[in-house]
């Protein structure tokens, strides 16, 4: 059908000063359209009416009802406190709207005397963050005396990067009111957002992150980085006369990567880089949903709940190496494992998953006779992954998972003009699940020409 609507956009951005920015903008699209007297199939309220009336006038002139609105602000400060130490504060808050008058239903406010109104979606957010990247190798330089130890070991420590966040969030589906300046410009803490004008959010959330990320610059090209996080988040869902709230808590420590690269000047003929990385990864994760003790949905006083707890380790390990003689080439391995183990109610979960992977890669020149512009490059790879998990109890032990995946792909690929390239794949790809012994294993040849073309500049 016919659509008359008007979008209006406003921007505002302070920057009082070099460190401080303030940012606000807002986006609404207000429908024109007069939708006369609607009256859905099987009678009922008229909706045309109530969107007729919750129109808006401004300076005696009908400006139509508000359809959708976006809004968002932001502050961010950075104060300069010195040349090693780096502070900065984030704020920002989201706040949408929706109002649809082609609704197949309407809504009373407050109570049944109340008036009639479109159902509206809303949802907000707000986010607080602290950050700080502590440079401790050049406070040292600028706090000791001037001597070569002191500048050898300031090398080594890399900046720390200190950060802490929270973050809410909430929506509202099918409400018969307009919240408050308090609500769009997300203020307040999390038991504002999980209520508004008396009515329980359909969803809400909080979240605390915290993370500390630093590395050591070690002797022979070496570094080591190791990182620490944490995050606690809890979750509300509105189920009955309630809000059943899902509590999680991760930390991940340690988190270290160890990772070396030298050019050998000895063998340099033979090899002209090696480069390794190793790292190992801990996650636990717990979680904690209280019960709802009967129909009317209220929580349960007796601290009883489903409680969970997931362990995770991770082992991934490279290694490379670009080869010298015979023309130049490159070589590629990697290893990967994840053991993980899931504690719910009923039993417990084992599981591991591991992947083996290699590369080859040489480029060669061409004969004169293709006029090719660039070098044929071709790689060789091969993939190999399999995943087992297990579920466990006091007296047996039951196989869930058994599949993996192997493939094996070449490629060759050559510039033949500024603006045409050809390459050409060849896989091998082999799917295979032990637990229903069922294999599917299929090739695929794959060549393709890319053509550009460039027609100038359109006036």
């Amino acid at each position: 059908g016919l659509t008359s609507v008007m979008r209006n956009a406003a921007l505002m951005e302070l920057r009082p000063f070099q460190s401080l920015s303030i940012r606000w903008d807002v986006n609404s699209l207000r429908d024109l359209r007069d939708y006369g007297d609607t009256v859905r199939a099987g009678g009922g309220q008229n909706v045309g009416v109530v969107a007729r009336a919750e129109r808006d006038k401004l300076l005696g002139l009908d400006v139509g009802l508000e359809r959708e609105r976006q809004m968002g602000a932001a502050i961010s400060a950075a104060p300069q406190i010195s040349s090693w130490i780096k502070p900065r504060i984030d704020f920002s808050t989201q706040y949408s709207m929706f109002r649809d008058p082609n609704s197949p239903s309407v809504l009373q406010e407050a109570d049944s005397s109340g008036p009639f109104r479109l159902p509206r979606r809303l949802s907000n957010s707000q986010g607080l963050g602290l950050s700080a990247a502590i440079d401790l190798g050049r406070g040292m330089s600028m706090y000791s005396s001037d001597s070569g130890f002191v500048r050898r070991l300031s090398n080594v420590f890399q900046p720390i990067e200190v950060s802490w966040r929270r973050d809410l969030s909430s929506s509202f589906d099918g409400v018969p009111f307009t919240p408050g300046f308090g609500y769009q410009f997300g203020l307040g803490d999390i038991t504002d957002f999980r209520d508004e004008n008396g009515v329980a959010a359909t969803s809400a959330s909080e979240r605390h992150t915290f993370g500390v990320n630093n590395s050591l610059a070690l002797p022979f090209g070496a570094r080591l980085t190791s990182r620490y996080g944490r995050l606690n988040s809890t979750v509300w869902a509105k189920r009955l006369n309630t809000q059943a709230e899902i509590q999680q808590s991760t930390v991940t420590f340690p988190d270290v990567n160890l990772g070396w690269t030298i050019q050998p000047k000895l063998i340099r003929s033979f090899i002209s880089s090696i480069g390794t990385n190793a790292a190992y990864r801990l996650e636990k994760s717990t979680t904690f949903q209280p019960s709802i003790s009967d129909a009317t949905g209220t929580e349960s006083s007796d601290g009883g709940g489903l409680r969970g707890e997931i362990t995770s380790k991770t082992y991934p390990v490279t290694a490379s190496i670009a080869w010298a003689f015979a023309g130049g080439f490159s070589t590629t391995a990697g290893w990967r494992r994840t053991d993980r183990s899931e504690l719910r109610s009923g039993g417990l979960t084992l599981g591991n998953q591991s992947e083996l992977n290699g590369n080859v890669g040489k480029s060669f020149k061409l004969p004169q006779r293709f006029k090719a512009r660039g070098d044929l490059r071709w790689t060789l790879g091969l993939v190999q992954s399999r995943t087992q998990s297990f579920f466990a109890t006091d007296t047996t032990r039951r196989r869930v998972t058994d599949n993996g995946r192997w493939a094996m792909n070449t490629n060759a690929d050559t510039d033949l003009s500024d603006n045409m390239n050809f390459s050409m794949t060849l896989s091998r790809v082999a799917n295979y699940d032990n637990l229903y012994d069922r294999r599917f294993t299929q090739m695929v040849l794959t060549a393709s020409l890319q053509i550009s073309f460039f027609a100038g500049e359109l006036r």
